[in-house]
């Protein structure tokens, strides 16, 4: 497997969400160390980068948990990089990107397939990773659901390092095999992550 870790030091204001278009009175579910992004020790990872052709059909997964009964989930967001840099040569093709809702056993409550170009920072013209937001119907859960993103090698997903949450893994949907967040390193040694992806909703 190919060691894509690349550690973020620092990020610009890009990476906030304030000013993201998300209505005031919408609550963000978080699974990481919910610090504030430009504290935080961050790697880009791509599940294609990783693990080839079968990266297609495996997600970053996150597990969060209703805050109280009938809440619904009306976006998913993603703080991932589209590998733009300002130069025409590093304009991103268009390829799919899917994201799903399941709940606590993994049954299946909504999934959107969608273009990577309309949410990243190509189409903010920004040069770093930026938060993507895909709004969706709104889709009722209860107690802990997780959201899988399959970024397919369009998307680089930010993922915290420093602070290990133990709500991240990696979800193989071809076989419904879950596997740690783990990034592989040198020596046969692997590091935690938190993936940067929460929830907004009512």
């Amino acid at each position: 497997m190919k060691n894509i870790i690349f550690i973020l030091t620092a990020l610009c204001a890009a990476v906030s969400l304030a000013g993201c278009g998300l209505a005031q009175d919408k609550v963000i579910l978080t699974s990481d160390s919910g610090r504030n992004v430009t504290d935080m020790n961050l790697t880009l990872f791509s599940t294609l980068g990783l693990f080839g052709a079968e990266g297609l059909d495996t997600a970053e997964m996150v597990k969060f948990k209703a805050p109280n009964a009938g809440f619904k989930v009306e976006a998913i967001l993603i703080l991932g990089f589209d590998g733009y840099n300002g130069t025409d040569d590093t304009v991103p093709i268009e390829q799919m990107v899917l994201a799903e809702i399941r709940d606590v056993n993994m049954n299946l409550l909504y999934r959107t397939v969608d273009s990577q170009i309309p949410y990243f920072n190509f189409k903010r013209n920004t040069t770093g990773p930026t938060w993507g937001i895909l709004e969706i119907p709104p889709v009722e859960v209860t107690d802990e659901f997780y959201v899988c993103f399959y970024d397919r090698g369009a998307i680089s997903v930010l993922g915290e390092t420093d602070s290990f949450t133990n709500s991240s893994q990696l979800f193989d949907r071809s076989n419904r095999k879950i596997y740690p967040a783990e990034l592989p390193l040198p020596d046969n040694k692997t590091m935690p992550v938190n993936w940067l992806i929460r929830v907004a909703g009512s």
